[in-house]
């Protein structure tokens, strides 16, 4: 489970709003809302997933990854939300990776 949110805040930027934009934790919630982006094999390709996964299968792994960085606090997206419509339209964030044993953020 995702922990709260502001334990999480070395990362990420939930609650930060913009003149258009609101931020926020990606949430389980979110599951159907995120399944038509992985409609189509080639975005698994972009998030280094296995070719043979179905769409169910690329969201799932794709939600297990984004909410495991939130759980081992090493970065991850933050949910953009458009004010006007509060629709949700998109991510941004930082990634944490470990190159040549040094700790970085992306």
């Amino acid at each position: 489970m995702v922990k709260k949110e502001w334990q999480l805040m070395k990362y990420h930027l939930p609650n930060l709003q913009t003149e258009r934009l609101t931020f926020r934790l990606l949430q389980e919630n979110d599951f159907e809302e995120w399944l038509p982006l992985f409609a189509f094999p080639e975005v698994g390709t972009y998030f280094s997933m296995d070719e043979n996964f179905n769409q169910q299968q690329r969201c799932e792994k794709w939600f297990d990854k984004a909410l495991t960085r939130y759980e081992e606090q090493s970065g991850g997206m933050n949910v953009l939300i458009h004010k006007e419509t509060g629709k949700m339209i998109g991510q941004a964030g930082l990634l944490v990776q470990d190159v040549d044993n040094t700790n970085n953020s992306k």
